[in-house]
């Protein structure tokens, strides 16, 4: 795997162009770097949002939200240097490699002296791609700063479908898919969290379940707790990012296809159908292909839960039993609504 970063050569060279090595051992104390990477549907944006509003609370706490890196509310423009060469071809990394991104660190690091904090928090899912994690691991050990790693893991079958209902939502999915036929590297965990252990070590890595968070304190509260905050959040319930009812998934993509991104009457009609039929099991997947797909990881899960939880039986997540897929709601019924949203709208 190469090591490192697509824009410079290596670590001595980005270090003596850039600066990225120790300011003085004078001039930076010792500090504890949160690094959270997400992952993604696990109330990633929810959480960046409250630490990006909160950055003046925090500081009076000594924990810093850096400004520098940002790309609305996480530090997307610090992760992008440390995503592997075919990653960054992607439009959503392209986009941004025309600024010299390596430069941010150094800025970062000025933004850290200028700061009285003891506590660093950087925030986001690119960072759960990273490949040249080394580099990360350099630019803190010649900081003197210890770091920490958090991430939130969800159960593989709803990650996949809560981002194709958030891709049909935004408006960048036309295409009819069919979840659960084939294994996607990026949902194995114990890959994935190897690739910091090895690095950091196992204990440095505060991994939770999004599952056990939500049930419990609730992520925002939960993740708090590992950083030492105290925040009061009023409106704690706009924690949930409410996707599409799995009855306007074909509607609305067929909407994207044509060029209705973010339409009004999808807007109307989404609430109207989950009033109409709430029913927590409602699935797009059928049941058979989530139970092949569960399987693709279940050895994998075993691993983490045994490794970073501490779970001897190796069960990770609660199991999809009484989950299975449930009748949507009949076709015309769901045209009804979304014809009736229309109706009223024009009348209005």
């Amino acid at each position: 795997m190469n090591e490192s970063p697509l824009l410079y050569p290596d670590l001595a060279s980005i270090e003596r162009k850039h600066g990225l090595g120790p300011r003085s051992s004078s001039t930076m104390a010792k500090r504890r770097l949160f690094l959270h990477i997400g992952l993604p549907k696990t109330g990633t944006s929810f959480i960046q949002a409250v630490l990006n509003e909160q950055r003046a609370a925090l500081q009076k706490q000594g924990i810093l939200y850096p400004a520098t890196g940002l790309d609305g509310f996480g530090h997307k423009l610090l992760a992008l240097p440390f995503l592997s060469d075919d990653r960054k071809r992607l439009e959503d990394a392209r986009a941004a490699l025309d600024r010299n991104l390596v430069t941010l660190w150094s800025e970062l690091q000025d933004e850290i002296l200028r700061s009285a904090a003891s506590k660093i928090i950087l925030s986001s899912e690119y960072f759960s791609e990273a490949v040249t994690v080394r580099f990360l691991r350099s630019i803190c050990d010649r900081n003197d700063i210890d770091a920490s790693v958090i991430v939130y893991l969800r159960r593989q079958d709803q990650v996949l479908e809560s981002g194709y209902n958030q891709a049909v939502k935004v408006g960048i999915q036309t295409a009819k898919v069919v979840l659960g036929e084939n294994y996607i590297e990026a949902l194995d965990y114990d890959a994935l969290l190897g690739r910091w252990a090895d690095v950091f070590g196992d204990k440095a890595l505060l991994v939770r379940t999004f599952e056990d968070a939500v049930a419990g304190p609730g992520i925002l509260e939960d993740f708090m707790s590992l950083v030492g905050a105290e925040l009061d959040i009023p409106n704690a319930s706009v924690e949930r990012n409410e996707g599409l009812h799995p009855g306007l998934i074909d509607f609305r993509r067929v909407e994207n296809v044509v060029g209705l991104i973010d339409s009004r009457l999808t807007k109307l009609a989404n609430p109207l159908l989950r009033k109409l039929d709430p029913r927590p099991g409602l699935s797009l997947m059928s049941a058979e292909n989530r139970e092949r797909f569960l399987s693709y990881y279940a050895e994998s899960n075993a691993r983490v839960a045994r490794r970073y939880l501490g779970k001897q039986d190796g069960v990770l997540f609660a199991g999809p039993e009484g989950e299975a897929a449930e009748d949507l709601l009949e076709a015309d019924a769901c045209l009804s609504v979304i014809l009736s949203c229309a109706y009223n709208d024009m009348l209005a």
